[in-house]
């Protein structure tokens, strides 16, 4: 049953019903919403989705990402720096450009595909897809978001097709030479 509680002013304040009915409420949602991240951090762990948050005025970066490099904890990556110190040479004109591009506002998403040092120091190909997620009072950005994805499995795919098509050409004109 409902009891209504007056306080020293003179108002009537919630009823118990009411405050444990409001409680129960807020249990159920952080529990519900608990489950949600579970439920999206198993479907990351399964696609092998790693995610990163980068503030542009410190440099600092945060999340999971290092992981997909072979750390574990905060041993890894956690500033721009380091993170360019182990992007393939070949690549960075390419990660700084696609950067630019969309903290200019050329694009509306940024994407490259790109190798990164393992920690076990073989190079792995991330494909990174992000956005500007806060911007200042006069909107310039401060922060981007994220997330990494090894592509890596495909790219030696397609390098090995590649290999296979360069050698049946070459098999190819060999015959027709004997022909």
């Amino acid at each position: 049953f409902d009891i209504l509680v007056m306080d020293p002013t003179g108002a009537w304040l919630l009823t118990a019903a009411l405050q444990a009915e409001s409680a129960h409420r807020r249990f159920l949602e952080k529990r519900a919403l608990h489950r949600r991240l579970q439920h999206l951090a198993l479907a990351t762990q399964q696609a092998r989705v790693v995610h990163w948050h980068r503030n542009i005025q410190s440099g600092r970066v945060e999340g999971n990402a290092s992981t997909i490099l072979g750390y574990h904890g905060n041993e890894g990556h956690s500033d721009v720096g380091r993170w360019r110190l182990d992007t393939h040479p070949d690549d960075l004109p390419l990660v700084q450009s696609a950067i630019e591009a969309h903290l200019q506002g050329k694009t509306l998403t940024y994407e490259c595909e790109y190798r990164m040092r393992h920690r076990d120091g073989h190079w792995i190909w991330l494909l990174s897809r992000g956005n500007i997620v806060e911007r200042d009072e006069s909107g310039r950005a401060v922060a981007l978001a994220g997330v990494f994805m090894d592509v890596t499995e495909r790219h030696e795919a397609q390098e090995a097709a590649q290999a296979q098509h360069r050698l049946i050409k070459a098999i190819s004109k060999a015959q027709a030479a004997f022909i």
